[in-house]
């Protein structure tokens, strides 16, 4: 509710300020995320706005935009890139020669380990010649890095993250592989990896190359290939941790 209150003085009008959201609130954002603090307050004169922080430093300027945290001319408070060391109690005072007024901001930091979004096992064939297209979409907090890689004999053939010594092999923005051109070479057991720093998430996709114009699904089958495999993802995961 806005004050109404006037003090007349030699002449001069001041309004008290009034803040013009709730006096409190919590606010959650992911890690890595910008947090967007609002404050408005009614006054006159104009109130001037200024955010005391949780390490208790306090921001009175326009920030320039190219800071950690930014003070706009409304008001409003941006913290870039949060991190967890961002958590706890941001206050806004609104004053002018009426007095002041304050709200306050509890602000949390969550984070989200990566989820892929396709199966964990899957199969696909592809004839040869055609364009191959196989789907990693991960989600988490901050968000996951996707690397691809495929294993011969338990020794690193292909290491892919935006860039391949395979022309014909790219990884797209959203962690989409493709292959042009495919080639019975091809044919294999391919991984995507997700990562950050709350965790890992991966996916298998196993390529059946086919000479003639019908496809056929080879089904999934856990023998001695697929232990190799998973000792190879071992030796993947600490070759990319160091």
């Amino acid at each position: 509710m806005i004050k109404t209150f006037i003090i007349l003085q030699k002449r001069f009008i001041f309004q008290i300020n009034a803040m013009m959201l709730p006096r409190h609130k919590d606010m959650t954002v992911y890690l890595g995320n910008s947090a967007l603090l609002e404050c408005q307050a009614q006054g006159l004169p104009i109130p001037n706005i200024s955010w005391v922080l949780p390490d208790r430093s306090v921001v009175r300027a326009v920030s320039n935009r190219e800071q950690k945290v930014v003070l706009f001319t409304n008001g409003t408070l941006q913290v870039k890139n949060t991190n967890y060391l961002d958590k706890g109690i941001y206050k806004c005072i609104a004053s002018n020669a009426a007095g002041a007024d304050m709200l306050s901001v509890r602000l949390q930091i969550a984070a989200l380990p990566p989820t892929i979004q396709e199966q964990l096992w899957e199969n696909h064939t592809i004839s040869d010649g055609q364009s191959a297209f196989m789907h990693c979409t991960a989600k988490g907090a901050p968000g996951p890095a996707v690397r691809w890689v495929t294993f011969t004999e338990c020794n690193l053939s292909l290491f892919i993250a935006r860039f391949s010594f395979d022309r014909r092999m790219k990884v797209l923005g959203n962690g989409t592989l493709t292959i042009t051109s495919v080639t019975e070479k091809d044919e294999g057991d391919y991984l995507c990896v997700a990562r950050n720093k709350m965790g890992d998430d991966y996916v298998l996709l196993k390529v059946n190359v086919i000479m003639k114009a019908h496809m056929e699904f080879a089904p999934i089958k856990l023998s001695a290939k697929f232990t190799k495999l998973y000792t190879c993802l071992f030796v993947y995961l600490i070759f990319w941790l160091f």
